[in-house]
């Protein structure tokens, strides 16, 4: 059950863009006037972010993205 929308499918589906919907929390309060996070899923969250973030910029097939040229050209 998840109980909040996500423009995900929408990017998918026309955007023909593969998409993932991930984030620390549990879906049961996520969107909702009681949502929250523990500290321990904060933490958790910020490293799997950082770790995501470093193996995408460390790989060679996106060399381009950390190159000048890209910032420069968008």
């Amino acid at each position: 059950y998840f109980p909040a929308w996500t423009d995900g499918g929408i990017i998918n589906t026309y955007g023909k863009i593969p998409t993932i919907v991930w984030g620390p929390g549990s879906l049961k309060s996520a969107h909702s006037p009681k949502e929250h996070i523990s500290i321990e899923d904060l933490i958790n969250g910020y490293r799997a972010y950082l770790t995501m973030a470093m193996n995408w910029f460390d790989s060679p097939e996106n060399i381009y993205l950390n190159s000048t040229s890209f910032y420069e050209n968008h």
